[in-house]
């Protein structure tokens, strides 16, 4: 299957990955968010190489998005843009209790790693 047939642009499917957890003003949403152009469910390092690759070649704007977990606004999609999801990569990679940090991939849920630590 090529990556352009793993995309959605089912308009309800393009409204949920346009948001987060947070609340954005609406002069930031009406400003700069714009309804994408598709979104892809991305399930592999391969096919993140290809869903960028297709978008370089076509001129479009990639904007990563995790599990949509931020309470920050983090996702502003712009016309034309390709949202990918990303969710897959959900790993928490390494933790340091005596410095109080961690290293975890974009996927992975502050609830997630709140269950982790505790």
């Amino acid at each position: 299957m090529s990556i352009s047939e793993k995309f959605s642009s089912d308009a309800g499917d393009l409204y949920l990955a346009s948001l987060d957890q947070g609340q954005i003003p609406d002069f930031l949403r009406q400003t700069f968010i714009r309804q994408p152009r598709a979104k892809v469910v991305i399930t592999s390092q391969e096919e993140l190489a290809d869903a960028i690759q297709w978008a370089g070649k076509n001129r479009i704007a990639v904007i990563a998005r995790g599990s949509g977990s931020s309470g920050f606004g983090q996702i502003l999609p712009r016309n034309r843009s390709l949202i990918l999801d990303l969710s897959f990569l959900n790993r928490i990679l390494e933790v340091n209790l005596k410095e109080q940090w961690a290293r975890v991939e974009g996927g992975v849920r502050w609830s997630d790693l709140d269950h982790y630590l505790k």
